[in-house]
């Protein structure tokens, strides 16, 4: 089976996540919520009120995201729980993310995010792509402007490398 990365940007909730004070949301959101609040397998989890991206069994998601025309976060998206019915609070259900490899830097504006990959005409208000080969231009670029880890340990690529090894041995398992 062919196991595969998708490189995307998903733009908040404006509902979900109100205001212009960045900092504010990358410390309660990302920082508090997805970091802390990992689960026993490593796991956060993020809700949401319309699926945005859809996610085969055979593909990861390395995800940034985009809060006020900004790049304020990234993160690796291995599964998407849609609930049963929709919650009190509008939720349908909750992205899947590695806690580890969520990580808030100093926002990158679109020109910014534009010097490093060019393809990138505009943010907008739905799911947009960007190019995965410059992923390492990026985790260069991010490097001096990380929040809350260490740049030795921010490596988008081997998180994803291992997670698409994991996901190929769990199939092999199942196979057995």
């Amino acid at each position: 089976m062919g196991y595969s990365v998708r490189y995307e940007i998903l733009p908040l909730d404006p509902e979900q996540f109100e205001g212009d004070d960045l900092e504010k949301l990358q410390q309660e959101c990302f920082e508090d919520d997805l970091i802390e609040n990992a689960d026993e397998y490593g796991c956060s989890y993020l809700a949401f009120k319309t699926q945005a991206i859809p996610l085969t069994d055979e593909e990861v998601v390395y995800l940034l995201f985009q809060a006020s025309g900004k790049i304020v976060a990234s993160g690796l998206l291995i599964d998407i729980d849609m609930y049963d019915e929709v919650d009190e609070d509008g939720f349908v259900g909750e992205y899947v993310f590695i806690g580890s490899s969520i990580a808030t830097f100093d926002p990158v504006s679109l020109a910014e995010f534009q010097a490093i990959d060019p393809s990138v005409k505009a943010f907008g208000n739905g799911l947009g792509s960007f190019d995965g080969a410059k992923l390492p231009a990026l985790v260069e670029f991010l490097a001096p402007r990380l929040h809350n880890i260490d740049a030795e340990e921010f490596t988008p690529q081997e998180w994803i490398a291992q997670q698409l090894e994991a996901m190929a041995e769990q199939d092999e398992e199942e196979k057995a």
